[in-house]
């Protein structure tokens, strides 16, 4: 079997270097060749190379299979082989031993033998190739989430409503209704609560004022709307009051027979009271001075609404007990400051500082006049003689005394003063006739 293997080879070998040799001999022969034929030749190529590739991968194991079952369907013939017995049928009949005539067959490629196996590449198996992706593919790194699925897709949306259904919600409602949740609670409750929260048991008492707190969110909320509008917005009142109201919490004593309604509400007002004189000022002023503030605010509207007109100071420090002085000081001191810089009306940007005027600039008008008057002076200047002109200018515009002028001009201080006196005479005179001219 071996035997037959090795002669194969050789066989398929030499066919095929004659193939090779005809072929490029043709190729001299004929260098143009019909466009039928280039196609029927290149299909057999292509028909060639398929079939090369399919026998290049076979692997050895597969090829010993085939041959042995090609060698099994043979049946020998009784003293010689098979291949001897179809060398004599094909000799020619004068029976010399000749070329053996064999008809065309189709090339066979040349079997490639197997690698060996090294380190790398074990059983010499071939090497698969990294597939080339494509530009119309999509390149996605392992670590990329995935693309959403229509669930997520859905989830999305629901929470992108959610979110959308509570930002359209006022804030202020959507506190309402968080603390609408909170059941009110009875005297009896507040008191028993009241018990607890004085307990030495600090989860008992944590419990109970938590509880007390939440049922009278709402009063806050009502005493709050009272501030509204004089210095914080309604939302930070809430927060103030929620303060006042913890603290008023603690120090509840039902024993001294009051509701905890009418106890916290002091502490709650005095929190919000705290909140506008600290926070709504640029210059803070202490509380005391800003309760008396609102008792003259207060004061004053009742009274215009009594008298019909705006109470002068005399009779609000009558009224309220204070002096007129105090009365005053602190009228002033109620008026709000605001920065220059600020807009006219909110969305515009002309500020507070272009309305006001700057005292130190000149006018367009006092500028034209200024120019004119240069001029006129210096068309005056210019009748002078040249001991005139020169002591109007030391004295006037390098502003020199009387004894410097004199050394300069090597002439007593009597002397320049006098003829300082005779050259202003020139010049009004000069002036005075050019302004009867142009009101002519």
């Amino acid at each position: 079997m071996g035997v037959d293997m090795t002669s194969k080879k050789k066989n398929i070998k030499t066919e095929n270097r004659k193939i090779t040799r005809k072929a490029v001999a043709a190729q001299r022969e004929k260098p143009t060749i019909a466009s039928g034929k280039s196609q029927k030749s290149s299909s057999a190529k292509r028909g060639k190379n398929a079939a090369a590739s399919d026998r290049t991968e076979q692997t050895p194991a597969e090829k010993k299979r085939k041959s042995a079952a090609a060698s099994k369907k043979k049946t020998p013939v009784s003293g010689t082989s098979a291949k001897t017995q179809s060398a004599e049928r094909k000799k020619p009949a004068g029976g010399k031993s000749g070329t053996v005539s064999k008809k065309k067959k189709t090339p066979v490629a040349k079997v490639i033998k197997p690698q060996p196996a090294d380190r790398r590449n074990p059983a010499g198996k071939r090497k698969s190739l990294p597939r080339i992706i494509s530009s119309k593919e999509e390149i996605r790194k392992p670590d990329e989430p995935q693309p959403e699925t229509p669930e997520n897709e859905e989830n999305l949306s629901e929470m992108e409503e959610e979110l959308l259904d509570v930002g359209k919600k006022d804030s202020l409602k959507t506190y309402m209704e968080n603390i609408s949740r909170y059941p009110l609670i009875s005297v009896e409750d507040e008191v028993r609560l009241a018990e607890m929260i004085h307990s030495p048991d600090q989860e008992q008492k944590k419990q109970a004022a938590q509880t007390l707190i939440q049922s009278n969110l709402r009063l806050v909320v009502k005493i709050a709307h009272d501030f509204k509008g004089i210095g914080l917005p309604l939302m930070d009142l809430i927060s103030e009051g929620n303060i006042g109201l913890m603290r008023s919490v603690y120090k509840f004593d039902p024993s001294l027979g009051a509701k905890f309604s009418s106890y916290a509400a002091w502490w709650i007002k005095q929190s919000m009271h705290r909140a506008l004189s600290n926070q709504t000022r640029t210059i803070r002023i202490p509380v005391q001075t800003g309760a008396k503030i609102r008792k003259i605010r207060l004061t004053r509207e009742k009274m215009t609404a009594e008298l019909g007109r705006e109470p002068l100071d005399t009779e609000l420090a009558e009224e309220l007990h204070f002096s007129k002085r105090t009365v005053n000081m602190l009228r002033h001191a109620e008026s709000s400051t605001f920065s220059l810089n600020d807009p006219i009306k909110s969305g515009e940007n002309d500020t507070f500082e272009e309305l006001i005027a700057d005292p130190n600039a000149k006018s367009p008008e006092k500028q034209v006049s200024d120019a004119d008057s240069l001029q006129r002076l210096r068309e005056a200047m210019s009748l002078l003689d040249e001991r005139e002109r020169e002591v109007i200018t030391l004295r006037f515009y390098q502003f020199k005394t009387l004894e410097q002028v004199s050394v300069i001009i090597n002439r007593t201080r009597e002397r320049v003063r006098q003829i300082q006196n005779q050259a202003l005479a020139k010049m009004r005179t000069v002036m005075a006739e050019e302004a009867e001219v142009v009101n002519s």
